[in-house]
């Protein structure tokens, strides 16, 4: 296995749940030729890529650690204090939330600080990789993350209910047996919640086996920059209804220099997320 230096300094830690940056083009092919062409064309823009495993939370810890790598290792004290800020009061606010729609969801929150913290202060290229993130993850972050989604999904209750599977009665059903629960994996729905709840964009690149060969990344944006203060403003109201303004965008679109900055990159693989880094 071939590996980033700055990552592993060439050295196997099997304590760490995420794996060393790898080549691209050590992917695995699975013996399919549409597969490896792919694999060809991705690696003419990404260098390398992370193994996340497969445990259920592989998409919201893929999308934590690579937000965090972005972000804690910004250079600028100002751009990462303003980042940090940033995420401080759209995380304050969907907390405020909680009181609205389900106080269970508050003690997720326990964790929120430490994230935060770890903006502010900023990190060396690799040392959040070396910070052992398997058992933070585990124990504070994700259960934040899943938290988050449930709110934002349930706060635009009427829009997600077009998109519940047949064996969900509502959108509060699905959240308890899928967004809570500790291994339930995240679908498209989750992810676009995920993405308006903290204003970070996402792409999605695809590696399956489908034609025609070519790269197929998928864009997420948060639907509205301002959604968090949207928010703030209905918890204060005696109306029990949320505007709906989610609108799917497909393609590319000229991000601001912030965007750029906390822009996350994953790859997907049917059924699991890995990590990838743009060349």
């Amino acid at each position: 296995m071939i590996t980033e230096n700055d990552d592993s300094g060439g050295v196997s830690n099997s304590r760490f749940k995420l794996g060393h940056k790898e080549l691209v083009l050590t992917l695995d092919n699975y013996d399919n030729d549409i597969i490896t062409e792919k694999i060809m064309l991705l690696s003419k823009k990404y260098g390398f890529f992370r193994r996340v495993p497969g445990d259920g939370s592989c998409f919201y810890r893929a999308f934590i650690f690579n937000y965090l790598e972005n972000t804690v290792e910004i250079k600028d004290d100002d751009n990462r204090k303003t980042e940090a800020a940033r995420l401080r009061q759209r995380v304050e606010t969907y907390m405020l939330a909680c009181y609205r729609y389900d106080e269970d969801l508050l003690p997720a929150f326990c964790g929120f600080e430490s994230v935060v913290s770890l903006i502010e202060q900023g990190l060396a290229a690799g040392e959040l990789y070396h910070m052992e993130m398997t058992e933070h993850v585990t124990s504070q972050i994700l259960p934040l993350l899943r938290s988050l989604t449930e709110i934002e999904i349930r706060m635009s209750e009427d829009y997600y209910h077009a998109f519940l599977p047949g064996d969900y009665e509502s959108v509060s059903e699905l959240c308890i047996w899928e967004v809570r629960a500790e291994d339930g994996e995240a679908n498209h729905m989750q992810i676009r919640a995920l993405v308006d709840a903290l204003g970070i964009p996402l792409i999605l690149e695809n590696l399956d086996g489908s034609s025609p060969v070519r790269l197929n990344p998928h864009h997420i944006y948060p639907s509205q920059e301002s959604k968090a203060e949207e928010l703030e403003q209905s918890i204060d109201s005696d109306d029990t209804t949320t505007p709906m303004a989610h609108v799917e965008r497909e393609g590319s679109r000229n991000l601001s220099p912030a965007e750029r900055r906390r822009l996350v990159t994953l790859l997907y693989r049917p059924g699991h997320y890995d990590i990838i880094y743009p060349k």
